[in-house]
Parts: structure tokens; C-alpha cells; sequence
């Protein structure tokens, strides 16, 4: 399964080219959030384009597929106030516009994609080109 991660083009990729994760902290020191999409090419492309009018590059990378199970099992609507402090570390389910896009909250979430990297993978796509 393919994941991408888009980028502002002022900004260091969130996934390296040799599939590690740099850890990228708050303000307050504590890991910035990760969001990833699973498998929805055409919304990456349009995150790219035209949420980020065509300032950003997509990072692509493949995954094994019972890592998104895994997330959807554990996550929750980051819209849902009361199930998002109930389960403080949940990852969470956002953008209403494709399913499948996901906030990797904790140190724990992002090794869980770290470990799920296929690293010969990776690669870094214009969004023209998705």
C-alpha cells in the first residue's frame, strides 16, 4: 500500500529518502504530529495543489497494509471532542475529503510507519507529475 505525505516546499520531507522519520518537534519540545494518507493519490495531488497552491512535493512510500488496519482500529475523528480526550493518544481520523487520511500523534504512531516502510521505495513525486 502506498502512502504520501505532502510537504511545503520550505520544509524538510517528514519522511527522509531513506525512509527514516526525522523527529520534528513543537515549540514545546514535544514531536510535531505526522499526517499521512493512505492510498488517495487524487487527494494528495489536490492537498498539493491546491490547499498548498502548488508549493509543496508529495513523498510516496510503500507500506505493509496491516499497517493502516491497525490505525483504523485505534483512531479517532479528530472532530469527535469528547472521543478525542477520551483516547488523548489515538491517532486520529481527519480531512472529511478522502478517507483514509490519518495523524500520527505520538512517538509510538510514527514508529509504528517507520516500521512499515519498504525504504527502496521511497520516492519524491511533483504533484504535476502524481
Amino acid at each position: 500500500m502506498t502512502v504520501y505525505r505532502v510537504d511545503d516546499n520550505g520544509f524538510d520531507p517528514r519522511i527522509a529518502s531513506d525512509g527514516t522519520i526525522p523527529t520534528i518537534t513543537t515549540k514545546k519540545d514535544g514531536e510535531r504530529a505526522l499526517f499521512v494518507n493512505f492510498g488517495q493519490t487524487d487527494r494528495a495531488k489536490e492537498f498539493a495543489l491546491v490547499d498548498r497552491n502548488g508549493n509543496a512535493t508529495i513523498t510516496a512510500v510503500d507500506v505493509d497494509a496491516s499497517l493502516l488496519n491497525k490505525l483504523r482500529s485505534t483512531s479517532v475523528h479528530d472532530l469527535d471532542g469528547a472521543a478525542v480526550r477520551l483516547n488523548p493518544d489515538a491517532p486520529l481520523k481527519v480531512d472529511i475529503k478522502a478517507p483514509d487520511q490519518l495523524g500520527l500523534k505520538t512517538p509510538e504512531h510514527i514508529q509504528w510507519l517507520g516500521d512499515a516502510i519498504d525504504p527502496s521505495t521511497v520516492r519524491i513525486i511533483d504533484p504535476k507529475d502524481l
